[in-house]
Order: C-alpha cells, then sequence, then structure tokens
C-alpha cells in the first residue's frame, strides 16, 4: 500500500472520528435547546454537511484505495479481467501485442500512442488459430484472421545443435500469399499465461516459420 494511500486513510478516519463527536455531544445539546430556534437550525445543518462530507470522504478513500493495486498500479473495473501481455513484437517503431484478458484475445498493432488496428475475439470465435510444431527446435505461432487477411505472430526456438537460430515476427498473409514479413527487433516468446490448447489448430497452409 501506498503512502498517499495510508495518509488518506488516517485523515479519513480521524474526520469520522471527529464527527461522531460532534454528533453525539452537540445533538444533545440541540435537542435540550429551548431558546434561539434560528441558531438550532443553522447549528443542525452545519452538523449534517459536516457528516455528510466526512463520510463522502472516506466513501471516495475506499473507492481510490479498491482502483489500485499493492504496487499502485491501477487494476480493471469490478467484473472485467485484468489484461495479460502473451507476445509483443516490436518491428521499427511500431509494435504488434497479443493480450488476453479471461478467454479473450487480442491483437493490437501500432504506436504506443495509437493503434492502427485492434482484433480481439474470444478463443472459440472461430478467428484466432494457434499452432505448434518441430522442425530444428520448437515452433509456436498465433493468427488472427480478418475476412481474407490474416496477422501472424511466431517464435521459433533455435538448436544449437543443427545451427538454427532462434527468431519470432510478424507476418501478414492475404489468402495464400505474404503481404508482409517482419522479424521482431528482439527475439519474443509466448507467454505461458494462458491455455492454447482452447484455440483451434492452424493449417499448414498459414504457417509463417
Amino acid at each position: 500500500m501506498t503512502r498517499a494511500m495510508v495518509l488518506f486513510g488516517v485523515i479519513a478516519a480521524a474526520l469520522l472520528s471527529l464527527s461522531l463527536y460532534y454528533l453525539g455531544y452537540h445533538g444533545s445539546q440541540l435537542a435540550c435547546a429551548t431558546r434561539n430556534g434560528r441558531r438550532r437550525a443553522s447549528e443542525s445543518m452545519a452538523l449534517r454537511i459536516y457528516v455528510a462530507s466526512a463520510f463522502a470522504l472516506v466513501g471516495s478513500g475506499t473507492a481510490y484505495a479498491g482502483s489500485l493495486h499493492a504496487d499502485g498500479l491501477a487494476t480493471a473495473a469490478p467484473g472485467i479481467a485484468p489484461s495479460t501481455i502473451l507476445f509483443e513484437c516490436h518491428v521499427g517503431g511500431k509494435s504488434a501485442r497479443i493480450t488476453s484478458a479471461g478467454d479473450r484475445l487480442t491483437y493490437r498493432y501500432g504506436t504506443t500512442d495509437e493503434a492502427e488496428l485492434t482484433l480481439s475475439e474470444t478463443a472459440t470465435g472461430g478467428n484466432i488459430f494457434y499452432m505448434a510444431q518441430r522442425y530444428a527446435g520448437m515452433q509456436y505461432q498465433l493468427r488472427f484472421a480478418n475476412g481474407d487477411t490474416s496477422y501472424i505472430v511466431f517464435a521459433s526456438e533455435g538448436n544449437a545443435h543443427v545451427g538454427a537460430n532462434s527468431g519470432s515476427g510478424l507476418v501478414v498473409m492475404r489468402g495464400a500469399d505474404t503481404i508482409m514479413d517482419e522479424p521482431c527487433a528482439r527475439y519474443s516468446e509466448f507467454s505461458a499465461n494462458f491455455d492454447y490448447s482452447t484455440l483451434p489448430e492452424d493449417s499448414e497452409t498459414y504457417s509463417a516459420m
């Protein structure tokens, strides 16, 4: 928990305690008062505003604390699974990133500030395919189909015994024709934080390796 959150909680608790004390003490004084009805009404209104403000502060502090991880990072809203990066390939000043949130996978291509293309679907939606095969080493790929165009990210493990280097990249195909084939600026591999077996197996026709 961050220092700001701790300080916020202490201040909110103190204000709440003071408001309850004020309510108990001055509430009894107001109940016994027989004169100066206008002043009594004014104090009663001020009391209500003070107590309401204290409770509002406590409530906002709770909401603020709930929106943060222990390390201060924002989480997803209730009911929405946080996303996990499964693969990221940097090509020039852009990147192709695959993330998962529950059983939903998302392909995003573009710069940090602006996405040129975003494709998102559940694992059983029928437009995301997975392939694992072995040549010199294990090779893995994910393909997002968008009409007749496919966006494929892949990672190929090297094998020093046969002189094969590791590699990863982004391939774009239209039909069975490759229209883009770019290596990642640095080697990327797929995260194990997803059950890829839930995806339909891809065809050799779309092998990017």
